[in-house]
């Protein structure tokens, strides 16, 4: 255990050098928060207390740890915290007990334990405040414990708690849970088929619920984000990163005919799902985040298995056996942590301090008022202001009928209910630009022009948000006009 206690340290350290901070979290993480924060007050799982049930966010496990922790009088930023770094911990845990497979060595094992941890992308997905270390600790540790031999009948019903809550954690987790529970049916159907079955009444109670109190199983990122043609490459891309790399393929060679590979290898099914269903790109391939610790493993695997069995050319001279190990080490070193140093230039997609300090001047404005803008969290949740969510994941109305019905039907259903503020992004030169998420995402210069927002909106001032502009504009007739002129007039760069 001496290896696993100094990967633990060393993950540990990492963290701690890179002087993340709970508060960094992105703006997408308090979506989540949003909806933990009314759970916990007892409003529900609500975007806004009064509204229907709306499941904007993916991960409801999350939502519900957070929203537990919330109750108990801790910040949710500092939860999320606490909920990823111990997803860190079980991270080094599972390549542990999975490079147990490959050497019994403390050094070695240790060894296997720190590099997924030590790969940048694992620090960048701890700064964000999302569910992602979370959920990739929870996968490998499922993966360990079934390549665990031998796989016995309380072994298999920790498997199945384990990949209930995986399941609740992501629901595309169920994609390679399910070619888990077809290797146990295949290996022991007599023992495992009567698990299979409670496992497959509890998710068909879960969905059952999910449509009796959303009124639909499918989350709003269903309908806002899946069919994008910009999520087309998105798996070819993660593969020409991590996958076709020779450390890597070396590694799942020497594993062939090992359990590391039998049991990690159904991941890959991520890749085949998120090709058919063609989602939004997550940013730092956060749907791949498994598979991206899982290609670390198998390079440290492999590299492992050379350094013990080196060729006879090298196992000739005693010198040069250590040198081999030394660079092999070096060589493995360098190449998970180099390709991805480059991430940290910006520790989040949208910087939190204009947000932030935008948020929190919200709060202060009386009377209160709506707010139009797209996928936002930190803005509701620090403000208390109402959102209309443009892009749907806070609204299910618009998640849905705006699917079918097109970006015009969402312009005219937002500017029907007259917000008192509209947030549009602007290039340099502050004209409105398109892109972004959902129907809508191509359409914000068509609403800019609408004669209605010409006529009733002005444009009090543009927010910096480091890598690029958002305008906003108040309604020439809201009572709160003053107060919001006076919010953004310190913040504004225009």
């Amino acid at each position: 255990m001496r290896g696993l206690f100094a990967a633990l340290l060393i993950a540990a350290a990492l963290i701690a050098a890179w002087g993340l901070r709970a508060e960094e979290a992105w703006d997408d993480a308090y979506i989540t928060y949003q909806y933990a924060k009314h759970a916990a007050d007892g409003a529900g799982i609500v975007y806004f207390p009064g509204d229907p049930p709306s499941q904007g966010s993916t991960t409801m496990l999350f939502t519900l740890l957070i929203a537990g922790a919330l109750r108990l009088g801790m910040e949710a930023e500092s939860a999320a915290f606490a909920l990823n770094t111990g997803g860190v911990a079980l991270i080094v845990t599972a390549a542990y007990l999975l490079g147990g497979q490959v050497t019994r060595r403390p050094f070695w094992r240790g060894l296997i334990a720190v590099l997924p941890a030590l790969m940048p992308f694992v620090i960048f997905h701890q700064a964000s405040g999302m569910e992602t270390n979370f959920w990739t600790g929870l996968t490998l540790l499922t993966a360990a414990l079934l390549a665990s031999a031998p796989r016995t009948r309380g072994r298999v019903s920790l498997f199945a708690a384990l990949g209930f809550l995986l399941c609740l954690t992501r629901p595309d987790s169920a994609v390679f849970v399910g070619v888990w529970w077809l290797l146990l049916l295949i290996e022991n159907r007599r023992q495992n088929f009567p698990l299979f079955a409670l496992f497959t009444a509890a998710g068909l109670l879960y969905v059952l619920g999910l449509r009796a109190y959303f009124g639909d199983f499918l989350p709003n990122a269903f309908y806002v984000k899946v069919g994008s043609t910009d999520g087309v490459g998105y798996g070819f891309a993660f593969a020409r990163t991590f996958l076709i790399s020779p450390l890597v393929l070396w590694g799942m060679w020497t594993l062939r005919r090992s359990p590391v590979l039998r049991w990690t290898a159904p991941l890959f099914m991520l890749i085949l799902f998120y090709t058919v269903s063609s989602p939004l790109v997550g940013m730092g391939f956060r749907f791949f985040h498994p598979l991206t610790c899982i290609c670390a493993l198998y390079a440290a695997c492999g590299v492992v298995r050379l350094a013990e069995h080196p060729p006879a050319l090298i196992r000739r001279r005693a010198l040069g056996l250590r040198g081999a190990q030394i660079a092999g080490v070096a060589l493995l070193l360098w190449v998970i942590a180099y390709p991805t140093v480059g991430v940290f230039q910006e520790r989040a997609p949208i910087s939190p301090l204009a947000l932030r300090a935008w948020g929190h001047a919200l709060a202060a404005v009386r009377p209160p008022i709506s707010v139009a803008y797209g996928d936002a969290g930190m803005l509701p949740y620090f403000s208390g202001q109402r959102l209309i969510d443009f892009v749907g994941l806070a609204e299910p109305v618009i998640a849905r009928e705006g699917s079918i019905r097109g970006a015009d039907w969402i312009i005219d259903y937002v500017l029907d209910q007259q917000p008192e503020l509209i947030g549009l992004y602007v290039d340099s030169a502050g004209q409105v630009t398109d892109g972004g998420h959902g129907v809508v995402g191509t359409a914000y210069s068509r609403l800019s022009a609408r004669a209605a927002f010409q006529a009733d909106y002005v444009h009090i001032g543009t927010l910096d948000y480091g890598w690029g502009y958002c305008a906003w504009f108040a309604r020439a007739d809201s009572p709160a006009l003053t107060a919001l002129q006076a919010a953004i007039h310190p913040l504004s760069v225009r």
